[in-house]
């Protein structure tokens, strides 16, 4: 009798052994995952501070381009037309620095 539940413990401490030698490769491969993981979410959030700032400067020119030239328009009469264009180009061109914010996973989900 005891020496049956020897060798059942002994298989047993032989399939945890086994599970033990799975898990930690499973844990190494999971380990290098997230540190490969981890170095992609770094570049991708210096690539996203970059096109931020990009994307900032770029609002604030077009911003200070349409003050400049509602500022003309008024010293020089433009005509409606004219002003009405010139709303039209800017909100274009807003559109376009927003459209050029979306990353290309929420573009393809629109």
């Amino acid at each position: 009798d005891l020496e049956a539940t020897i060798a059942q413990e002994e298989a047993t401490s032989g399939a945890l052994e086994a599970e033990i030698t799975k898990l930690a490769g499973e844990i190494q491969v999971d380990e290098a995952d997230l540190k490969a993981a981890t170095e992609i979410r770094t570049k991708e959030a210096a690539d996203f501070a970059a096109s931020e700032k990009e994307l900032t400067d770029i609002v604030d020119t077009l911003q200070r381009a349409t003050a400049v030239l509602e500022r003309e328009m008024a010293k020089h009469g433009a005509s409606m037309a004219q002003l009405q264009n010139a709303k039209s180009l800017t909100e274009a061109f807003s559109a376009l620095v927003q459209a050029s914010m979306m990353s290309t996973a929420d573009a393809s989900k629109l």
